[in-house]
């Protein structure tokens, strides 16, 4: 299949980042485009890299998109894809890859952490002095 999709990539890729362009930060679409995207960095591997510039952006806001965590999720696993793809040639994007996917996680045990603190101060209550 690698080899029937790779003739192809320009155009594919290229209407992938038209539909990404024209999609608000609330759009379902943006996860079949992300899923489309994947599959093509798996079928491209190093070649991939040649959309990286373009595609980027799009990938980076997914993740800081707190607001859509299906999305946010499927942006994580796509840099996982992208990563394994271009190898060593995603160097130059792994720093900004690391500071979406720690702030993701900072915010992430924030919430949980407040989810929990609150249950407990809850259950707690009860054994407070009337």
């Amino acid at each position: 299949m690698e080899a029937e999709v790779k003739p192809q990539a320009d155009r594919i890729m290229h209407a992938l980042l038209q539909v990404l362009n024209t999609l608000n930060n609330k759009s379902s679409v943006a996860d079949s485009v992300f899923a489309a995207v994947g599959g093509l960095a798996n079928a491209l591997e190093d070649d991939f890299q040649k959309y990286m510039d373009a595609f980027s952006s799009y990938l980076f806001r997914a993740l800081s998109n707190k607001d859509e965590p299906g999305l946010c999720a499927m942006a994580i696993g796509l840099v996982s894809d992208i990563t394994r793809s271009l190898g060593p040639l995603s160097q130059p994007y792994c720093n900004d890859f690391m500071n979406h996917l720690l702030e993701n996680l900072r915010v992430s045990f924030a919430i949980r952490f407040g989810s929990c603190k609150r249950h407990i101060l809850i259950q707690l209550a009860e054994y407070r002095p009337k």
